[in-house]
């Protein structure tokens, strides 16, 4: 079981209602109450989701961390041409996750808004006041 679900890792009827079947999410829902949105609303979740559960992703009883499916086919199936799911998406297409990936963006607050930035796309500069700015660590060079 994963780390956060070993307090109840021999009460199986936590999360699985009936016997011999699938998990169903209202009952992953019921402890998960504060789980956001995985994609932003305004690209209508709900639709790109239509037929999933949350045990397409989410996977139990493979070990202490993995929480979610990391193999790229299941992830790729979709990210490879993102704009088809979701045709007002910003995100750019992912191929193989481990060499063909867009830098990440950033979420930076500006007053009462919330501005994205691409990795490498925009100058970006450290005004927290950090005593351990983020420079160093963002250097490609390591």
């Amino acid at each position: 079981m994963i780390l956060a679900h070993q307090p109840i890792e021999t009460r199986c009827a936590a999360c699985h209602t009936a016997a011999f079947q699938h998990v169903k999410d209202r009952a992953c829902l019921e402890c998960h109450t504060a789980v956001g949105h995985h994609v932003g609303p305004e690209l209508k979740p709900a639709v790109l989701f239509e037929g999933a559960r949350c045990a397409s992703c989410h996977r139990d009883h493979k070990g202490v961390r993995a929480t979610h499916r990391d193999d790229d086919g299941f992830c790729v199936a979709c990210h490879r041409d993102i704009g088809r799911k979701a045709s007002s998406t910003q995100v750019e297409n992912a191929s193989d996750f481990a060499t063909e990936h867009p830098a990440f963006r950033l979420s930076l607050l500006e007053g009462d808004s919330v501005r994205k930035v691409r990795q490498g796309e925009d100058d970006l500069t450290e005004s927290s006041n950090l005593a351990f700015p983020h420079a160093p660590h963002l250097d490609p060079a390591g």
